[in-house]
Parts: structure tokens; sequence; C-alpha cells
């Protein structure tokens, strides 16, 4: 995946968010809420000990709708507009704000696992471009929320 630019910048994001959180330990951080609706190969993938990829990975556009619906369902109010999210920053980030093993990493994953599934049918799906791109917006200003509470208590 290397050679794909938005999952590149996705990555970049999420270590920038990690590192203004300061890399939490082994089992700190914050779990993502909306366990319901998580994708049931999170659940396998946790079973393996995130080792590999989830053996009970269901078929493609099973796992793309509960991988949506699931990042719908972490979404503050705030930030709900029809089909699309707000991106405006300076509010409360919710459930979104969540670290280590057990927070975005998760989401990290499931969008991985989707394309793969999806680079073996040669398809480009506008739904994993716009979700990338979304999870890059909300762990940018994650770390960026983060360094200035970082600041101001400097200050």
């Amino acid at each position: 995946m290397q050679d794909e630019p938005l999952w590149v910048q996705v990555v970049d994001a999420w270590y920038g968010f990690e590192k203004s959180q300061g890399f939490p330990a082994k089992g700190g951080g914050r779990d993502l809420t909306a366990t319901k609706e998580r994708p049931s190969a999170v659940a396998a993938w946790v079973r393996n000990g995130r080792k590999k990829d989830p053996v009970e990975m269901e078929d493609g556009a099973i796992h793309r709708k509960s991988l949506l619906d699931w990042w719908d369902a972490l979404q503050p109010e705030w930030r709900k507009q029809g089909e699309k999210y707000n991106r405006a920053n300076g509010h409360d980030w919710g459930s979104l704000n969540a670290n280590g093993r057990n927070g975005l990493l998760s989401a990290l994953a499931c969008m991985l696992w989707w394309r793969k599934v999806e680079k073996g049918t040669k398809k480009d799906s506008v739904d994993w471009v716009e979700l990338v791109s979304d999870v890059t917006v909300v762990l940018q200003e994650l770390a960026a929320a983060e360094e200035a509470a970082s600041t101001e208590k400097t200050d």
C-alpha cells in the first residue's frame, strides 16, 4: 500500500495523532465506542492478537457497509450533514478521540482490509477514497487539538 498516496497520508496522520497523545502504552489509550456497529473482522483480528488479517473476513460488500455504518455511528452530532461530514474544527470530537490499539487503529485496519479485497477486483471505490480522506482530516484535527491544548498548558 506504500504506492497509494492516500493510504500513506492517512497512516502519517494516524502516527501524528498517536504522537500528539504520547504513544500510549500497551493497554492504554481510549477505546472506540459503538462496538455494536463495529465490523466483525475487528473482533477476529483482536482474537488473533492483531498479528494478521482476520480469517473470518466478510465478503467485500458486507465489510464495506459495516465499516461505513460504524464510522457513521462514531460521529459526533455536529459532524453529520446528510451523506457528508462537517469538517469544521474547534469542536468536541467525542468518541473519535480514541488513541491506542483499541482506538482509530481499528478503523485503519478495516480500511486496509477493504482495500485489499477491492484491489483483487480491480475496482477503485469512491467510498474508500472518501472514507480515507475523512479519516485523515479527523486524525489531523485531533492531533492539532491536542497540540493546541498542550501549548495552552505550558503558557
